[in-house]
This record gives C-alpha cells, sequence and structure tokens, in this order.
C-alpha cells in the first residue's frame, strides 16, 4: 500500500515525493533494527503473541484497561483499512474483468475470506511474502521499461518541467507540508504491528 501512496503523492506533485519515501524509509530502517528486535525479545520473555498481549504484561494492567482501549483501536483502524483493500480490489476487478464495483468487492471479500479459512496465518504471511517480492520486482523493472517506453531521461524531464517548478523540485513545498510527507512514513510500522 505504501508504494500506491508515494506513486500518487509523485504523480500529482513530483519530485516533492521524496519526502515521503524519507519518511518511509527512515520508519522502516527504524523499526527493524530497534522496535522490531525489542518487541519480539519481550514478547519472547513474556509469551505474549499480540501488541496487547505485551501492553497487559509490560505495565502490569491488572484492569485490562491497556488490552481493552488497544484492541479497540485496532480493530476500529483495521476495519478501516481492509475496507479501502476491498474497495481498491472491487474497482480493480471492475475494470478489468468488465463487472459493476459493488460485485468486485464482494469477489475480493469471497477470495480474502477463502485464502484466510483455507490457510489461516500461515497463507496469509505466504501472500504478504509473494506480494513483496512482486512489488520489489515491480519496483525495479517498471521504471526501466518506462524510460526505454518513454524515450529516456529526456523526455520526461521535459514533461516534468512543462507542469511547473513544483515538479522538478523538492523544495517547493512549504515546511508544514514536509513535515507531514515525512510523517507518512510512520503509518507503516502502525500497520505492520497491529
Amino acid at each position: 500500500m505504501a508504494n500506491l501512496r508515494v506513486t500518487g503523492t509523485a504523480f500529482a506533485t513530483g519530485l516533492n515525493a521524496v519526502w515521503a519515501i524519507a519518511g518511509y524509509i527512515t520508519v522502516e530502517v527504524f523499526m527493524f533494527f530497534y522496535a522490531a528486535r525489542r518487541f519480539r525479545i519481550y514478547s519472547e520473555k513474556t509469551n505474549s503473541l499480540t501488541v496487547p498481549d505485551i501492553l497487559e504484561s509490560r505495565y502490569q494492567d491488572r484492569f485490562r484497561l491497556l488490552r481493552i482501549t488497544s484492541s479497540f483501536i485496532i480493530i476500529f483502524f483495521m476495519v478501516a483499512y481492509v475496507a479501502s483493500q476491498v474497495v481498491g480490489g472491487g474497482t480493480a476487478f471492475s475494470s478489468s474483468l468488465g463487472i459493476s464495483s459493488t460485485n468486485g468487492m464482494w469477489l475480493t471479500a469471497a477470495i480474502i475470506l477463502l485464502y484466510t479459512v483455507l490457510g489461516g496465518f500461515h497463507a496469509v504471511s505466504k501472500t504478504d511474502v509473494l506480494q513483496a517480492l512482486f512489488m520489489f520486482f515491480s519496483l525495479i523493472i517498471l521504471p526501466i521499461v518506462a524510460i526505454i517506453q518513454l524515450g529516456g531521461i529526456g523526455p520526461i524531464l521535459d514533461a516534468m518541467y512543462a507542469e511547473g517548478a513544483g515538479f522538478t523540485s523538492i523544495w517547493t513545498f512549504g515546511f508544514g507540508a514536509i513535515v507531514g510527507l515525512l510523517g507518512i512514513g510512520f503509518g507503516s510500522p502502525g500497520n505492520l504491528i497491529f
């Protein structure tokens, strides 16, 4: 999902998207080398499986207030996240198969439900790995193909200059917008943790 947001930002604003990329990279590196290791060690030590388990154990919450609150937060945001994925899948099926968006959303939900029920967490994990590999190779191959098809870097830069200064400079946004784009990266670890 992160790739789509950065791609959309780059399409709309040009090189200003570099701030979102910097935010993603910084936060992901921090999560990988610092936070994930600490979560893993603590979860093994306390036999915790979920973030609510870790919070309850870490802060010795006898009233389960942290567990209940964090569970509601996770449910609220995951419902919104999954809903946006179902809408995206419905749109993709609608445009590729020529069915209505509603039927495309039902088809997306059925596929997700089927592979989750049949394979459980193991199937979801394998799907995520395949999706990550597909996105990784797409991010390498697609720009090369696009540059070749468009006739090289020159025509691309000419088109960017024709759109205005914002497309060719990373400094056209104000400080607040730059901080906001850097902050986009903080959504990614929240989604990965929960």
